[in-house]
């Protein structure tokens, strides 16, 4: 079983949620309280997530800390999907 969301991470998703897709709070709250998402929900999330990631994880071409992080917690988000599922 994948392990939930560190405090980090959620802190994370919300920041990106909320600059690039605020109507997805909701998925961000059912997330976070520990239900799995669906591939299409988990879809949008990333989708937000690679928005943040090309607008602040990037510099001068290069990808940041910020970018690590935002990289790693798509990954996390698939993870805690029914995205390999489908």
């Amino acid at each position: 079983m994948t392990k939930p969301l560190t405090q980090d991470e959620q802190e994370l998703l919300r920041e990106a949620v909320a600059n690039r897709a605020p109507e997805l709070q909701p998925l961000v709250d059912k997330l976070v309280g520990g239900r799995i998402l669906t591939g299409a929900e988990a879809n949008a999330l990333r989708d937000a997530i690679g928005d943040e990631l090309a607008g602040s994880g990037v510099d001068a071409g290069a990808i940041n800390d910020r970018g690590v992080q935002l990289d790693h917690l798509i990954d996390r988000i698939a993870d805690l999907s029914t995205l390999w599922d489908e």
